[in-house]
């Protein structure tokens, strides 16, 4: 297929994570990650821009581009000290079979001076040949979780026909969603709610990330590609959402305890 004027698409993400240094001195890093994906025949030309605007050094960066079924790591960055910016270029063959918007992630990889792991997130979106205006309205709302928590994604629908929809959850290391990929057919004019269960496997007490969905579907012989977003955050624990465990954990050591005073009235004294 010949590429006819086809666009220079520019998304620029940002992700903050508030954490502690080996010192135990405070402090930020603050990842602002510029992405360009420029369509070509021989392929997707990416060209990646990544600027620390807190005041922490970023150490051992490391780029991966996620693509359907697939990842490629881009060369290793090392450090990006406070203040100072990053550009890397990489090339990659992605398989298209009609003109339109796609997407892909950026996964970025990184540490703290502790050598702690960290990871953030940015869509990378770009035109092949001709695209035509989203057919659906999207929005993932803010959430924030000290354990586990729910992400719920809702979808509207602009278009006259039946919509299927392949939506993918994107979400950092440090956070697990069990099902990040749902399939949903959207009625013409209709409106749904996905849900999505999340859990907090190493994110710090107030760290705060950016997630989003990634959503595609086909219509008239075209491709879509859209993308709702939000912000995760981690609260200590006892704020935001209170674990399923620990509620039930809660229960249970109540129901033993109601048990243990009932059994208590209703003993007799011992004669003497």
């Amino acid at each position: 297929m010949t590429l006819s004027g086809a666009p220079k698409i520019t998304l620029a993400a940002v992700f903050l994570v508030f954490l502690m240094t080996s010192q135990g001195v405070a402090g930020t890093i603050a990842l602002e990650t510029e992405s360009t994906a420029t369509p070509k025949e021989s392929g997707l030309d990416v060209s990646i821009k990544i600027t620390n605007k807190g005041d922490e050094s970023a150490y051992d960066v490391t780029h991966q581009l996620l693509l359907p079924g697939t990842s490629s790591f881009l060369p290793s960055a090392g450090e990006i000290a406070p203040g100072k910016a990053l550009e890397v270029q990489h090339s990659i063959s992605p398989q298209h079979r009609l003109p339109g918007s796609y997407s892909l992630a950026l996964l970025t990889h990184y540490t703290d001076a502790g050598r702690y792991p960290f990871s953030a997130l940015s869509p990378i979106f770009y035109h092949f040949g001709e695209s035509r205006p989203a057919l659906i309205v999207s929005k993932l709302g803010d959430r924030t979780v000290s354990g586990r928590g729910v992400l719920k994604l809702g979808l509207k629908s602009l278009s006259q026909k039946t919509l299927d929809l392949r939506c993918r959850l994107y979400l950092p290391k440090e956070i697990l969603c069990p099902a990040p990929e749902k399939e949903h057919r959207l009625a013409p004019g209709g409106t749904a709610f996905l849900t999505f269960p999340v859990q907090n496997l190493g994110g710090l007490k107030g760290s705060r990330y950016a997630v989003f969905a990634l959503i595609n579907y086909e219509q008239d012989g075209f491709h879509h590609s859209d993308m709702a977003s939000a912000f995760l955050t981690i609260s200590p624990l006892g704020e935001g959402f209170a674990s399923p465990w620990l509620i039930g954990s809660f229960g249970l050591l109540l129901a033993g305890l109601v048990y243990l005073i009932l059994s208590r009235r209703g003993r007799k004294p011992l004669p003497g």
